[in-house]
């Protein structure tokens, strides 16, 4: 009896995450930035939601940044978060190390396309192909300005 129940919460949860997925993808970027289910995994990756609320940096700054990931499907919201503790570095802290350095662009558009490893003591590394060469560098560009 106890090995039904699991199977039947196991697939009831997959199902719900599948909806809740599918529901984001199909919303207008509008939509996305005012949803409250910000940090759904894309479909196909492994894991569930997370809620972002309270992560966010003063301001407004983080608003370009999350439509984006939100409107283009990546998955980036699984891992970071855009201040606070997560499973990588938040946004902010990334972009407060890399402002001002030559290259940091560069760095963060190799980083996000390619993986990257060793970089943030205490965090797993980040695996490629999460993001093209133009995404990687639109993202780039928006982390970067959140050190402002």
């Amino acid at each position: 009896m106890k090995r039904i129940f699991l199977v039947v919460l196991c697939s009831a949860l997959t199902l719900l995450g599948w909806r809740v997925s599918y529901a984001d993808s199909h919303r207008s970027p509008g939509q996305v930035a005012m949803s409250s289910m910000r940090g759904t995994m894309g479909r196909g990756m492994m894991g569930g939601m997370r809620s972002n609320e309270g992560n966010s940096a003063s301001g407004n700054e983080s608003g370009p940044l999350e439509v984006y990931i939100q409107s283009n499907g990546l998955s980036c919201m699984s891992c970071h978060a855009v201040s606070g503790n997560a499973a990588g570095p938040a946004f902010t802290d990334i972009a407060r190390r890399y402002a001002g350095r030559d290259g940091a662009e560069d760095n963060l558009i190799e980083s996000i396309t390619n993986g990257a490893s060793g970089r943030w003591k205490g965090y797993p590394p980040m695996p490629a192909g999460l993001a093209n060469k133009a995404q990687a560098k639109e993202l780039a560009r928006l982390i970067l300005g959140l050190a402002r």
